[in-house]
């Protein structure tokens, strides 16, 4: 490293010998703005075998490794990472995209493949079901691993950083993951995307009767009104909505929380129902599979509703707003969703789960 110094510039030339080709392609800076002022990007991680190309966010890596080099690697998938090192696409379809998040299923079957891609910003994925997957990273190690249903992990990728690699599925199930991008939380801008559009369906209709509560969070309704005035309620359901008004177990499982996020999946099978629970954060659904499902709301009205899978709403809860309700699955199908609150973005405090 050589301190320099010109007629009105100071700065530092910093040389370095044996860099690959591969190394300077997959070094190359994004395409982004400059940082805001007085911000300090973050120490790179230190040097490890195999060598780390600065900028990268390596932390993503999971699993065992297997093999360094490239070995094993076709001459399609050298050429796909030096096609995709910019592809932002990062699960097979994109059902849901705001200012806040955007959301993504991946979906693939035993030896297929997920393109090269590439992270750039805060992101989570968390696994709907269980399988083997191995992934293969830019600078030629390959890594494989076995997952459960419920395994998340959280990334939060530094100022300038990026993780680029693609997933193939080497199990003999079907891989079914759920990728979130926090747009708001993260440190570097999205990348665009070209060929991807959202693949949301239209959202359900919002009944126009529904009645308003000043602390009622009432635009989650979804579906058409079936019943008012507590028709069809047992006694059981009604004394539940008394019983569990401050249950903030919006899922079935919670798999992951840290100080950003709470994610829940929810699996109900044919006739089962979610208990009673209120939401208070900003959150959102997304279905993983197709079905019907039965709503019950505080103030005694009854909804119900088909959806497809990749069908997701997003609910921003105000300050001392929430939502109560009940889900039962009246379809013929497991209802599997992933739901999400974001904790950071909320007006309110977490409930206690």
């Amino acid at each position: 490293m050589i301190n320099l110094r010109l007629d009105s510039v100071e700065g530092v030339l910093l040389l370095a010998e044996g860099l690959l080709p591969e190394d300077l392609a997959a070094a190359e800076p994004m395409t982004a703005s400059a940082p805001p002022s007085g911000h300090v990007a973050p120490p790179m991680p230190a040097a490890a075998a195999p060598p780390i190309t600065p900028g990268a966010a390596d932390s993503f890596r999971s699993g065992e490794l297997t093999t360094t080099g490239f070995e094993g690697w076709s001459e399609e998938i050298m050429r796909e990472f030096q096609n995709n090192k910019y592809n932002g696409e990062i699960g097979t379809d994109l059902v849901f995209e705001n200012d806040s998040v955007r959301v993504w299923h991946m979906t693939l079957q035993p030896g297929e493949m997920m393109p090269v891609h590439r992270h750039v910003l805060t992101y989570f994925w968390t696994a709907l079901t269980p399988g083997r997957f191995l992934q293969r990273t830019y600078d030629g190690t390959t890594y494989e691993s076995d997952y459960q249903a419920g395994l998340t992990h959280f990334y939060d990728v530094g100022w300038n950083e990026f993780a680029l690699h693609n997933l193939e599925n080497v199990g003999h199930t079907t891989m079914v993951f759920c990728a979130v991008e926090l747009k708001k939380e993260s440190k570097n801008l999205p990348l665009t995307l070209h060929n991807c559009r959202p693949t949301w369906g239209p959202a359900a209709p919002v009944a126009a009767t529904a009645p308003q509560n000043g602390t009622f969070a009432d635009n989650f309704r979804s579906g058409e009104l079936v019943t008012s005035g507590f028709q069809g309620w047992s006694e059981a359901i009604k004394q539940e909505f008394k019983t569990n008004d401050l249950n903030g177990r919006i899922g079935t499982d919670l798999v992951f929380e840290n100080d950003r996020v709470r994610v829940w999946h929810m699996t109900l099978q044919p006739g089962e129902k979610m208990p009673v629970h209120r939401h208070v954060l900003t959150y959102f659904w997304t279905a993983i599979t197709p079905g019907r499902f039965l709503q019950r709301t505080y103030d005694g009205t009854t909804y119900e509703s088909d959806y497809e899978a990749g069908l997701t709403h997003f609910y921003d809860v105000g300050p001392g707003d929430f939502a109560l309700h009940n889900l039962e699955n009246v379809g013929h199908t497991t209802m599997n969703f992933c739901a999400v609150e974001l904790k950071k973005e909320s007006h309110n405090p977490p409930l206690p789960v």
